[in-house]
C-alpha cells in the first residue's frame, strides 16, 4: 500500500470519527409553552431585555440558561450621565428638588413627563419685585383663564411657571352653566385678581395662585369646592 493511500485512509477515519462524535451531542429541546399574548407583567432580564411576562422569560431562559430576572417591571434605560458636584438646585414638576439641571435630566431619562418647574429648591420660590404701572391697562389672557395686565404676566408666571399667554385681551368667559328661564345670562364672574402668591387648591387638587383665583374658578364651575393642597417633603 502506498503512502498516499495510507494518508487517505487516515483522513477518512478522522472524518468518520468526528461525524459520529457530532451526532452524540444532544440538542436542546425547549418545551412548546403557550404564553398569553394579552398578559403584560413585564420583567427585566440580566441581559437588559424586557420580557412581557414571566412566561416569555421562561421561554428565553430555555435557550439561554445564563439569564436571570434582574427586576420586576420594564428595564430602565441606561442613560444616566455624569454630573459635577456643583450645587445649583432646581425644582421638578414632581415636587422633588434636584441638585442641578444635570441631575434633573438624569431623572427625566426614565420619566418623560418630568420637567423643570422653577429654579431653586422646591417650596422656596424667589420672585423678583417687578414694578407695574397701575395706570397701564393692556390685558392678556393666561392659560389659567385669568386676565392679567401685560406687565403682571412676568410676576404671575414666576409663581406659577405653567402659566402662558393664551390670547391678547381679556379672557372670554365660556358658559359652563345654563341661562335662566328668561334667557338672561347669569352674573359675570370676575376676571382680575391681585398678584400676591398665597396658594389655594380645589377639591380636584388643582393649585391656584391665591384665593381670588380659586373663587373665579368656582364661579365658573360650581362643581368645584375649596380643597386641601398636597404638600411635598
Amino acid at each position: 500500500m502506498t503512502r498516499t493511500a495510507v494518508l487517505m485512509l487516515v483522513v477518512v477515519a478522522v472524518v468518520a470519527t468526528a461525524s459520529q462524535t457530532k451526532k452524540t451531542i444532544p440538542e436542546i429541546l425547549c418545551p412548546d409553552v403557550y404564553c398569553d399574548p394579552n398578559e403584560y407583567k413585564p420583567v427585566c432580564g440580566t441581559n437588559g431585555v424586557t420580557y412581557s411576562s414571566p412566561c416569555m422569560f421562561t421561554q428565553a431562559t430555555c435557550h439561554d440558561p445564563t439569564i436571570f430576572i434582574s427586576t420586576q417591571g420594564e428595564c430602565k434605560k441606561q442613560c444616566a450621565k455624569w454630573c459635577s458636584n456643583t450645587a445649583d438646585p432646581v425644582c421638578g414638576t414632581d415636587g422633588v428638588t434636584y441638585e442641578s439641571d444635570c441631575m434633573l435630566d438624569n431623572a427625566r431619562c426614565n420619566d418623560a413627563t418630568l420637567h423643570l418647574a422653577y429654579r431653586g429648591e422646591c417650596g422656596e420660590i424667589l420672585c423678583p419685585d417687578v414694578y407695574c404701572d397701575p395706570n397701564e391697562y393692556k390685558p392678556v389672557c393666561g392659560t389659567n383663564g385669568v386676565s392679567l395686565t401685560s406687565l403682571h404676566v412676568y410676576s404671575a408666571t414666576c409663581h406659577d411657571p405653567t402659566i402662558f399667554i393664551s390670547t391678547q385681551g381679556e379672557c372670554k368667559r365660556e358658559c359652563l352653566r345654563p341661562c335662566t328661564k328668561e334667557y338672561v345670562p347669569e352674573e359675570e364672574c370676575p376676571t382680575l385678581c391681585p398678584l400676591h402668591y398665597d396658594p389655594r387648591c380645589d377639591n380636584n387638587g388643582k393649585v391656584y395662585g391665591n384665593e381670588c383665583q380659586l373663587n373665579i374658578a368656582i364661579c365658573n364651575d360650581p362643581s368645584l369646592k375649596p380643597g386641601a393642597c398636597l404638600l411635598y417633603d
